[in-house]
């Protein structure tokens, strides 16, 4: 992974990453799995995925953040445990702190890109969404 920061105003910072993952050195094949092949993940294709983002400081104690993703699309990439094949993404955050706490909360609204069936055991996917949200609290002593 590299990322990279930049202050590019008083109390902004413009932010990203690449990160690359060797997914074809990965595989999950149980014994006696019934199904030709005996794998429940062979993924062939390595991935990139790009994020970009913007985030502010509002006053001492509050932050935000927006943040774009895209993860293109490889083709292959499927399988019973990862039925997708690229995506798009919109993120927010926010972050409360003080002396002695900090919470961050987060939602990121994902558009999947389309993929086809690779074995008999998947499945079409097309025009789905996601929606992921994390919360974090951190205290300090």
């Amino acid at each position: 992974m590299l990322e990279a920061q930049s202050g590019i105003a008083e109390d902004t910072l413009l932010f990203g990453s690449i990160r690359y993952v060797d997914w074809s050195d990965f595989q999950i094949c149980p014994t006696n799995f019934p199904v030709p092949g005996g794998c429940l993940t062979n993924l062939s294709n390595d991935t990139v995925t790009y994020t970009a983002g913007l985030g502010r400081r509002f006053t001492d104690s509050w932050s935000g953040a927006v943040t774009v993703l895209r993860e293109p699309q490889v083709g292959g990439n499927a399988s019973n445990l990862n039925p997708t094949d690229g995506r798009t993404a919109l993120g927010l955050a926010v972050t409360w702190e003080n002396e002695q706490f900090e919470v961050t909360g987060g939602l990121q609204y994902s558009w999947l890109d389309d993929t086809g069936p690779l074995a008999a055991t998947t499945g079409v996917f097309t025009d789905n969404t996601a929606v992921s949200a994390g919360l974090r609290v951190g205290i300090r002593f």
